[in-house]
């Protein structure tokens, strides 16, 4: 949605900003992007840089839930010169869930019977956290086996937040555990965490 140059983009969706007419025969040969917050806390935050001017010059954006501020851009020319554009448009991300829930989203899965979700079995599966707070150090994503015996793995660890709060991970084939996630300031504490989901990997992974 946009209205007088202000846009309300989903959190958790992804989306493109592109910086339309720019010179592409050479004179501009390099294009920095950074997340700039409202609140001003946080600095100004990179998101990437576009070096091929082929085929315009673009960024792609894993969007934060519950951000305001703007993106901003900085061109380069080939003698050194930089230069912005003439207009940064204000961004608010809106949260798509209850923005105190602090629910974790698996994909792909197979079925949920209401307490466990039964996944592919040896297949990459993406697990996100939407509304992780941006203002969080880093987040841990955790693999609790459920037989009890085997000790809880560490996924991975996020330090990158601006680019949305994911991990990967795959699960044998009747293996039963439990994913969760917890964010973390920066001297170790915890500052809060995500529901854990209970998953199943498939012996078939034609769910049911």
């Amino acid at each position: 949605m946009a209205d007088a140059g202000n846009f309300v983009l989903q959190g958790g969706s992804v989306v493109t900003f592109r910086w339309e007419g720019l010179p592409l025969d050479g004179i501009v040969t390099r294009v920095d992007w950074e997340m700039v917050s409202a609140s001003g806390n946080g600095g100004r935050i990179p998101l990437g840089a576009d070096e091929i001017p082929g085929d315009g010059f673009a960024v792609t954006w894993l969007v934060p839930v519950r951000f305001e501020g703007t993106i901003e851009a900085l061109g380069r020319w080939s003698n050194g010169q930089t230069f912005v554009p003439e207009f940064a448009p204000l961004l608010y991300a809106n949260d798509p869930a209850d923005p105190d829930s602090h629910t974790l989203f698996i994909t792909p899965t197979l079925n949920f019977d209401g307490t466990t979700y039964t996944v592919p079995s040896r297949q990459p599966l993406t697990i996100t956290w939407p509304t992780a707070p941006l203002n969080a150090a880093y987040i841990v994503f955790t693999w609790s086996p459920g037989d009890r015996v085997n000790p809880p793995v560490t996924i991975s660890t996020d330090r990158n937040l601006t680019d949305g709060t994911a991990a990967t991970w795959q699960v044998e084939p009747g293996s039963v555990g439990i994913v969760s996630a917890e964010a973390f300031n920066a001297d170790g504490t915890r500052y809060t965490y995500a529901t854990a989901l209970t998953l199943y990997g498939s012996l078939n992974n034609a769910g049911g």
